[in-house]
């Protein structure tokens, strides 16, 4: 588990485990959502299972939203503080 300040990722593993606990064969028509994305390894599992998908994530840490901005240029990618009406 890697922890920056206060952030704390769901290990690649978790989150490959998760999303095989969804039955849904094909997600084509369908958006996966990560409202912390953090490091995108809940996406990253998502996009493995369903390739065809839309990805959407939102980070409160700007850093995180720029290096997933610039790696995965095919997921819609925001910074948002999600418990803050204000900024959703």
């Amino acid at each position: 588990m890697k922890i920056h300040s206060d952030a704390i990722y769901t290990p690649q593993e978790i989150a490959t485990a998760m999303v095989n606990t969804v039955g849904i064969k094909s997600f084509d028509i369908y958006r996966v959502a990560d409202f912390a994305v953090g490091n995108g390894a809940l996406l990253e599992a998502a996009e493995v299972k369903w390739p065809f998908a839309t990805f959407i994530g939102t980070d409160i840490d700007h850093g995180i939203v720029q290096k997933l901005k610039n790696n995965k240029s095919n997921w819609n990618i925001g910074k948002c503080d999600f418990i803050n009406p204000k900024s959703r």
